[in-house]
């Protein structure tokens, strides 16, 4: 098997050097010959035995100073263990409480996050053994609003809604605010109802995640909230914020010996070349033109990023994208898995893109599909890979600029 295993006999590695870096290596197990891998599409490690891309570069971050002879450890102390922190179920909310809304049945908490990238439903954190694994996103503040209803926001910005339809929550949709209905011999259990749906919010158990649905039958629509933080009884007018300055013009850096504007080559006949670029924890990145394991290449350096051509399809707002490779067009094809869009590039066929306005990329005109290759803003991987457009936190998309720094407008 590829999984690691701790009582696994081959327990000893090798480093191979990396092309091009001193601090970046390859980690093979000497029993097996495995290389050690992120596997960024399951989003777990594991190894395997061809390392074939950047999923096995792997890098040590030195935390403390050892010798080079081992010494034999000292045993260590043990640590405090740490408090778990305790919150009591409330019988009544009041605005600018901090609260985390919970399933005691099931003692699984809401949180704001998505059950992964692409999903549509929530994902719950289980309190079953305390609050200790609860973060921000699973913390709400309660606004009581004017007619006595209450809308939910967690401290990462995003509200509990519901769109026009569907049951699945969104933080975009229409519908934000709720009512609590008693539950019959409990003070501190509610039933959540959506005012402008009717739909109650449910951890729906069977599948795993938070939802919501029209009609309240069992313990997957009973409610509790846990007060993190007290609010006031009454809601006080928040003061008008100060204008923020206006930063100052950073300096001009000096031209380096290679061009700022990178000089763009020859454009083929009835398209526009334009950089893609978005931007992840290192900084901008740029398409370099190649594709490897389903994603984008990427390089920081603009003077390294190739040109994306955009032709016309054969229906207006249809784009067809492609890169050079001599004089021969391979075209951007993006494949919609079970797991994932994928990426790749082909001289013979081309998926069919649409300009997204909204997020100023383009993406795939499938609207069952409506990927759009970009960036995680917290992510460090040196290349871009596919997400769904539904994702509308915590992704930078690909932006397409020329040489001449004008951005990609469709023609009206």
């Amino acid at each position: 098997y590829g999984s690691l295993n701790e009582t696994g006999e081959h327990k000893t590695w090798t480093l191979e050097a990396v092309a091009g870096s001193t601090t970046v290596f390859k980690v093979k197990n000497v029993g097996r010959g495995n290389y050690l891998e992120w596997y960024a599409e399951k989003n777990n490690w594991s190894s395997y035995s061809d390392a074939s891309d950047a999923q096995f570069e792997i890098s040590f971050y030195l935390v403390e100073a050892g010798t080079a002879t081992p010494e034999t450890p000292d045993e260590p102390d043990t640590p405090d263990q740490p408090t778990t922190p305790t919150y009591n179920a409330v019988t009544e909310l009041k605005n600018g409480d901090v609260v985390i809304i919970g399933a005691p049945a099931y003692n699984m908490a809401l949180s704001a996050e998505k059950v992964a990238a692409g999903n549509f439903y929530n994902k719950g954190v289980s309190y079953a053994n305390g609050f200790a694994d609860i973060t921000n996103a699973e913390l709400f503040v309660v606004t009581v609003n004017a007619d006595g209803t209450y809308t939910f926001t967690s401290k990462t910005g995003v509200v509990i809604a519901l769109a026009a339809s569907y049951g699945s929550l969104n933080e975009t949709g229409e519908h934000k605010t709720w009512t609590l209905e008693a539950v019959e011999g409990s003070t501190t259990v509610f039933k959540v109802k959506n005012v402008g749906r009717g739909n109650y919010l449910e951890w729906y158990a069977e599948k795993n995640n938070w939802s919501s649905y029209s009609k309240a039958s069992d313990a997957q629509f009973e409610i509790s909230f846990y007060l993190v933080e007290a609010g006031a009884a009454t809601p006080e007018t928040p003061e008008t914020p100060e204008t923020p300055e206006t930063p100052e013009t950073p300096e001009t850096p000096e031209t380096p010996d290679t061009p700022e504007v990178p000089v763009e080559p020859e454009t083929p006949a009835g398209a526009k070349g334009y950089y893609v670029s978005s931007v992840n924890a290192k900084g901008t990145i740029y398409f370099n033109g190649t594709v490897s394991g389903g994603r984008f290449n990427g390089v920081y350096d603009k003077a390294q990023a190739a040109l994306v051509y955009v032709e016309a399809g054969a229906e207006a707002g249809d784009y067809l994208l492609y890169v050079m490779n001599g004089e021969t067009k391979n075209y951007i094809v993006m494949a919609d898995t079970s797991s994932g869009g994928s990426l790749t590039t082909d001289a013979a066929s081309a998926t069919v893109f649409v300009w997204k306005a909204a997020l100023k990329t383009m993406a795939v005109k499938d609207p069952d599909n409506g990927r759009a290759f970009g960036t995680q803003l917290t992510g460090t991987y040196d290349n871009m890979s596919t997400y769904a457009t539904s994702n509308t936190n915590g992704y930078s998309w690909g932006a397409f600029v020329a040489a001449d720094g004008t951005e990609f407008a469709p023609e009206a």
